[in-house]
C-alpha cells in the first residue's frame, strides 16, 4: 500500500515538473521563425484584409517575439556558451540562419496570397510551451480570434 502510494506521487511529481519544463531553444526558434513567417505573411495581405486587422496580429506576434528572445533564447544561449559573449553571438547568427530556412520552407508551403488556419494553431501551440503574462494572454488571444477571422475570409 505505500509503494503504490509512494509509485503515485513520484509519477504525479514527475508530471507536474515535465508540465512547467523551460522550452528547448529549438522549439523556441522554430517560434520564432513561425511568427516571423505569419507576420510578413499578413503584412504583405493588407490590402486584403485591413490594415486594422493585419496591424492586431503583427503587433501582437512582434510582442510575442520579442518576449520569446528575452526571456529564452537570450538567456538560454548565454546559459549554453557559459556566458560567452562571442559563442553567444556566433550562436545567434547560425540559429537566425536556420530561422531563414524555416521561414523559407513555411512560405512554399504557403505560397498562397492568404492566411491559414493552421497559422492561428502554429502560434497556439507555441504559445502554450512558452505563454506570457495575463495581460500578454489577452492580447495574444484576441491577436489569434483575429487571425482565425481573417483565415476564414477565404
Amino acid at each position: 500500500m505505500i509503494v503504490r502510494s509512494l509509485s503515485m506521487m513520484t509519477i504525479a511529481m514527475c508530471l507536474s515538473l515535465s508540465a512547467h519544463a523551460a522550452p528547448s531553444i529549438n522549439d523556441i526558434s522554430g517560434c520564432q521563425a513561425t511568427l516571423a513567417f505569419i507576420a510578413e505573411k499578413a503584412n504583405s495581405l493588407e490590402a486584403k484584409y485591413g490594415a486594422t486587422d493585419v496591424e492586431t496580429v503583427s503587433a501582437a506576434l512582434s510582442t510575442y517575439g520579442a518576449f520569446l528572445q528575452a526571456a529564452h533564447m537570450a538567456p538560454g544561449l548565454s546559459a549554453l556558451n557559459g556566458g560567452d559573449v562571442a559563442k553567444t553571438d556566433a550562436m545567434q547568427v547560425q540559429i537566425d540562419q536556420y530561422q531563414n530556412t524555416l521561414k523559407d520552407a513555411l512560405a512554399k508551403k504557403y505560397s498562397q496570397p492568404r492566411l491559414f488556419s493552421d497559422h492561428a494553431v502554429m502560434v497556439n501551440n507555441c504559445y502554450a510551451i512558452a505563454p506570457m503574462d495575463e495581460g500578454h494572454t489577452a492580447m495574444m488571444k484576441t491577436a489569434l480570434a483575429t487571425l482565425i477571422e481573417m483565415a476564414k475570409q477565404d
